[in-house]
């Protein structure tokens, strides 16, 4: 559906009203991240059935609350670009707690709507023993 949005903008678009223009690139770029066809990166490796991803640093999994798409939004730390996004929260979780599972040291970091942080859950082999 959301393909099908971005095709209509452009034949919009092609029309030369500079006002019109300005006006679909701003919706275009705000739709653009909602628009995910593979909703993983493609260097993410997908390890066989059993086995998990070997890595020495931790890898941490964002999910946070994306305004513009009104949607959770997944993303790696660091990163602004959405590796996924879902409808609900609990949604958002599950598949991040998916994702973090395929390594040996992960982490998801989950915020509260405002941004805030709410919740660390760390998975593999933890840096130290804590209370909680």
């Amino acid at each position: 559906m959301s393909e099908n949005i971005l095709k209509l903008i452009e034949k919009i678009r092609e029309r030369n009203n500079p006002d019109l223009k300005k006006n679909l690139d701003y919706l275009k770029e705000k739709l653009q991240p909602i628009v995910l066809k593979d909703p993983e990166p493609e260097n993410m490796e997908k390890p066989k059935e059993g086995q998990k991803i070997e890595n020495k640093e931790r890898i941490s999994f964002h999910v946070t609350y994306f305004r513009e798409g009104k949607c959770w939004k997944i993303s790696l730390a660091g990163e602004d670009k959405a590796i996924s996004l879902k409808r609900t929260k609990q949604i958002a979780i599950d598949k991040a707690r998916e994702l973090a599972k395929r390594f040996t040291k992960s982490q998801i970091i989950i915020h509260k709507k405002n941004g805030q942080f709410q919740e660390e859950r760390t998975y593999g082999s933890d840096p130290r023993s804590s209370k909680g």
